[in-house]
């Protein structure tokens, strides 16, 4: 029995001895790392850009990096100022790619689609006289009484008169400087010498016969001194603001008629 209890002993405490002996042997590398893990550990350690990673602790979660506080400017007060956008985020096309960054016109070539002489400030001119087309009716109204019709084709202008109410004989028809038939200063004298006489046959005047005046006469636009045209408002040369007066045999005014 003696025995028995000594050997029980001696077993424990050759199990106390090794017991010890593992846990030694376990803590060694925690407390005294080698230099080559120093070294890797210190490389691993460090990140991208030459920030050192944190390592996390056995049962902790890894930390992340907080992001960067927002870019604030002094002109707003401190709040965080807008990226600037890109041509993706409809920014303005930067300088020469186009008022419309090409978005909306494939090409903004100018298409020439007539081609006009120009005149002053670079209006298209027309090619045609002016007055050219135009037409103008002259109420005749008296003891004679008609129309007379003026139509400009080129430069040329030809007037048509139809009157009756006349006695056989001759008349004398002109252009009179004045706007109205109401008094003698209203109709005024023969317009501008020869540009307002001489309207009718060569030799002057015309024929009435079996009471009716029927006339159509050429005024040629070649003379810059007698020339005519209709409605283009032109001073020198524009019968519509005038009056047409007929006389008789005698000089008699006997009708006067207007443009408006």
């Amino acid at each position: 029995m003696t025995i028995t209890n000594t050997k029980r002993t001696a077993l424990t405490g050759l199990w106390l001895i090794l017991a010890a002996g593992c846990s030694a042997g376990t803590d060694a590398p925690d407390k005294a790392p080698s230099a080559g893990g120093a070294g890797g550990g210190a490389a691993g350690g460090e990140a991208a850009g030459g920030e050192t990673a944190l390592s996390p602790e056995p049962g902790r979660p890894a930390e992340t990096a907080e992001p960067a506080p927002p870019v604030t400017s002094p002109g707003t007060g401190g709040l965080p100022q807008s990226p600037t956008p890109t041509n993706g985020g409809l920014a303005p096309p930067g300088p020469g790619t186009g008022f419309d960054d090409g978005l909306l016109f494939a090409s903004t070539e100018v298409v020439d689609s007539m081609s006009m002489p120009e005149a002053a400030g670079g209006v298209p001119a027309d090619p045609r006289a002016p007055g050219d087309g135009h037409m103008a009716t002259s109420r005749v109204q008296g003891s004679v009484r008609g129309t007379a019709e003026f139509r400009q084709q080129g430069t040329s202008v030809t007037a048509v008169v139809d009157l009756t109410g006349c006695t056989d004989g001759r008349y004398e028809l002109s252009i009179h400087e004045g706007f109205a038939c109401d008094h003698d200063g209203a109709i005024g004298g023969v317009w501008d010498g020869p540009r307002g006489a001489g309207l009718g046959e060569p030799g002057g005047g015309v024929a009435c016969s079996g009471g009716q005046i029927a006339l159509t006469y050429t005024r040629a636009g070649n003379d810059p001194s007698t020339n005519w045209t209709v409605g283009d408002h032109a001073a020198a040369t524009d019968v519509t603001p005038h009056v047409i007066i007929v006389r008789d045999s005698n000089g008699k005014r006997v009708a006067c008629g207007n443009f408006f």
